[in-house]
C-alpha cells in the first residue's frame, strides 16, 4: 500500500464520486478506478459498493477508513511540514516532550532568549511517552526531554540529566491523613491508590511491588491512564495518588502532596543522538551542559519542609 493509493481512497471515500474524485487528483478516472481496484486486490477487501451513478463506502471500506484515517492525517501533516520548512527561513530545532511532562523551568527560560532575534528557533513538541525515543532514532525529533532510562542503554544515544525528579503522594485536603507532617504510600491503609503506567508500556507487577511496596505494606493499587487521571480520582475522593513532580501541579490546590523516597535512577533528562552534527542543536547541548543539573524549587505547599505549612 502507498500513499498515494490512500490518498486516492481517502478522495472518494471524502467525494462518493469517482469523477468528482479524479477531478480533484488531476488524473483520468479510468486510472483512479485501477488504483482502487488494486488497493482492494491487495487488501482483499471490497471498499466501494459502486454503479453507473452511485457509490458507497462499504462496511469495510467504513471499517478501513477509520483504521487507517488518523495514520494518513499522520503522514500527510509530516509532508506538509517538511514543505514549509524547505521555504522557512529559520532553522529549526525540534525537541520532543512527553506528554503530562514538564521540563526545568529554567530550560524553559533559556530556549525562550534563544529565539529573540534569532534565525534560529526552538520548537517544543509534544509526543507520546513511547514514542519520543522511536522518533529521535529516525531523525523525526533533534532531541527530547525524557524520564525514559531506555535512553541510558543505547549505543546511538547519548545524553545529560537535567534534573532528579521525586514521587508524591497526592492527598485531598479533606482526607484525615493530611493531619500528617510526613505520610509514605504504605501508610494509606485501605486507601485505593492510584498510579499512572505510560500509554502502552507494560510493567511487570513485581517491577510495581519493587517501586512501590517498599514498607512491606500491601496497598490497593489502581491504574489508570494518565497522571492528570490519577490526580482527578485524588480530588473526587476516590482514594490517593502517585504521580512524580515533573508535572504541572499549580492548578491542584485542593490537593496536598507529600515527597517519598523514589527508586534509583529518577532522573529527566535531554537526549540526543551521537551522530548529531547540527551546530544549532550541538551549541544547545552544550549550553544546557554548562548549567544542569536544574534545580526545580516546588509550586505546590509540601507539608513538613522548611517554609511550607
Amino acid at each position: 500500500m502507498t500513499m498515494d493509493q490512500l490518498r486516492y481512497f481517502y478522495e472518494v471515500a471524502k467525494c462518493l464520486s469517482f469523477s468528482t474524485a479524479a477531478r480533484n487528483l488531476y488524473i483520468s478516472q479510468p486510472n483512479l478506478t485501477k488504483y482502487i481496484a488494486n488497493l482492494e486486490k491487495e487488501l482483499g477487501l471490497k471498499l466501494f459498493d459502486r454503479s453507473t451513478h452511485h457509490c458507497a463506502l462499504t462496511e469495510e471500506g467504513e471499517a478501513f477508513l477509520r483504521s487507517t484515517e488518523y495514520l494518513f492525517y499522520q503522514l500527510n501533516s509530516r509532508v506538509e511540514n517538511t514543505k514549509l520548512r524547505a521555504r522557512n527561513p529559520f532553522s529549526v530545532v525540534t525537541i520532543g516532550l512527553a506528554r503530562s511532562e514538564l521540563p526545568p523551568r529554567a530550560f524553559l527560560r533559556h530556549l525562550n532568549g534563544k529565539n529573540k532575534g534569532s534565525t534560529r528557533r526552538y520548537l517544543l513538541q509534544e509526543e507520546s511517552y513511547l514514542r519520543l525515543i522511536e522518533r529521535l532514532r529516525e531523525h523525526q525529533l533533534d532531541l527530547i526531554v525524557t524520564t525514559d532510562r531506555n535512553v541510558r542503554a543505547m549505543k546511538e544515544l547519548d545524553y545529560l540529566t537535567l534534573r532528579p525528579f521525586e514521587m508524591l503522594l497526592a492527598v485531598h485536603n479533606a482526607n484525615p491523613l493530611c493531619a500528617s507532617q510526613r505520610l509514605l504510600p504504605g501508610d494509606c491503609g485501605d486507601e485505593m491508590v492510584f498510579i499512572c503506567v505510560p500509554e502502552g508500556k507494560l510493567t511487570p507487577f513485581d517491577r510495581m511491588e519493587e517501586i512501590y511496596w517498599k514498607t512491606g505494606v500491601r496497598m490497593n493499587l489502581s491504574v489508570v491512564d494518565s497522571p492528570a487521571d490519577v490526580l482527578s480520582n485524588a480530588q473526587v475522593g476516590a482514594g490517593v495518588g502517585i504521580v512524580p513532580d515533573t508535572m504541572d501541579l499549580t492548578g491542584y490546590r485542593d490537593l496536598s502532596f507529600y515527597r517519598f523516597e523514589p527508586w534509583q535512577g529518577t532522573e529527566q533528562v535531554l537526549a540526543w543522538r551521537r551522530e548529531e552534527k547540527r551546530p544549532e542543536v550541538l551549541e544547545l547541548i552544550e549550553e544546557v551542559r554548562a548549567m544542569a543539573p536544574f534545580v526545580q524549587p516546588s509550586e505546590v505547599p509540601i507539608p513538613g519542609e522548611p517554609g511550607k505549612p
